[in-house]
């Protein structure tokens, strides 16, 4: 019988093959390690979800006291790529497994360094959708909606500690969590007054779901670096956002709710933003005056 005392990983096909005791000791050594490197991606990546939340709740309202009235929406989601680009080398390099290979901390540092930037790019995003809207959005308010997403994350992590090798039922489940409460986010983000409440609801959610999806990729190829599926789903996350407010304003142009006809931009006490023109007073009062009007018609 040949010796397959070096086939440490699988056993072979002749059923009466048995594994010596080195080759027992590696796969039950390899199989620790799978579990440690599925309970540290378990922690680390939403984790990190969790920190960009709170950048976001420090940087849109940042943004928005210096931006707003001083720039328009469309140059703030151009302002908003510019990070995007300057992260590109930094996700390029950090994977790279040539001069760098014998520096995994100049790597990691690398991939911090995109997501950072991705971070930064994606909150000009968010404001540019504020001052689309005119809401000055508070950091109270943005930990508020994010909650619900740090506690997706919370019991993600949870259960990823006490059982890491079924990371694809949990991932799974997170996921279509996410998927379901993104639906619901979506429905009150349209026909509730609170728009900064729930869309900021909505970005986070949206997050978690990128996130949720790196998290599942990192634990399928544990051999990657954890903080380069992180640096994907920062990408993933500016360009979706970026492109929802893109959307959201393109729809935007030449609409409003007011009651008058033809052509919006020629009626009086009408605050269209499509328009071009900025919220003043007036158009303050002209708002308030329809929605008085229209309570009087229902009352009647």
């Amino acid at each position: 019988m040949t010796d397959n005392s070096d086939n440490l990983i699988h056993s072979p096909n002749d059923p009466f093959y048995t594994p010596s005791p080195e080759a027992e000791a590696r796969r039950a050594e390899l199989a620790a390690e799978l579990t440690r490197a599925y309970r540290v991606r378990g922690r680390a990546i939403p984790l990190v979800g969790a920190l960009t939340f709170l950048l976001f709740a420090v940087l849109v309202p940042f943004w928005y006291d210096v931006w707003f009235g001083h720039t328009t929406p469309i140059s703030l989601l151009v302002m908003g790529a510019i990070p995007m680009i300057l992260a590109i080398p930094c996700h390029v390099l950090g994977g790279n497994q040539g001069f760098l290979d014998p520096h995994p901390d100049i790597r990691a540092a690398l991939y911090i360094l995109g997501i950072l930037l991705n971070t930064t790019g994606t909150s000009l995003c968010m404001t540019a959708y504020y001052a689309h809207i005119q809401v000055k959005p508070t950091f109270s308010t943005l930990i508020a909606a994010a909650l619900v997403s740090v506690a997706i994350y919370a019991l993600l992590s949870i259960l990823l500690q006490c059982q890491p090798n079924r990371y694809g039922l949990w991932n799974g489940l997170a996921g279509l969590v996410v998927l379901a409460l993104i639906i619901v986010s979506i429905v009150f983000w349209v026909k509730s007054d609170s728009k900064v409440f729930f869309s900021f609801g909505f970005f986070t959610l949206l997050w978690t779901l990128i996130a949720v999806i790196a998290l599942h990729a990192a634990c399928s190829d544990e051999g990657s670096p954890w903080l380069r599926f992180s640096s994907f789903a920062a990408f993933g996350i500016l360009m979706a956002v970026g492109g929802i407010v893109l959307i959201i304003l393109a729809c935007a142009g030449g609409d409003c709710d007011c009651d008058c006809s033809g052509d919006c931009c020629d009626c009086s006490g009408c605050d269209c933003s499509g328009c071009g023109g900025e919220s003043s007073s007036a158009t303050q009062t002209g708002k308030v005056a329809r929605k008085q009007r229209k309570r009087m018609w229902e009352l009647k």
